[in-house]
């Protein structure tokens, strides 16, 4: 499980969610937490699509954001298989 946000200080154009060892249409979405409490959902849910990288295959689902968030929060995924785990990516200046 993994994250990677694309962007610039605190834009965020992109955001990725990405899941190892699942087959196609794993649901996948994102959420903002600031000083360790969730705030709000920032997508909906969302399918995966296969991606062959490395001799390995992954599980993607992408977000086009296009919005500023607030300095140290942090842009979360959540699979709906796992909805307990999270991978977080902190947006700072």
């Amino acid at each position: 499980m993994g994250i990677g946000v694309i962007g610039e200080q605190l834009h965020v154009r992109e955001v990725r969610a990405t899941l190892d060892g699942r087959k196609p249409g794993a649901q996948a979405r994102i959420s903002l937490w600031q000083h360790g409490d969730w705030r709000r959902w920032v997508t909906g849910w969302k399918h995966t699509k296969s991606v062959h990288a490395g001799g390995r295959t992954f599980q993607v689902a992408k977000w086009r954001i296009n919005k500023r968030f607030p300095h140290n929060s942090q842009l979360c995924a959540a699979f709906a298989h796992e909805p307990d785990r999270l991978a977080c990516a902190k947006i700072h200046k």
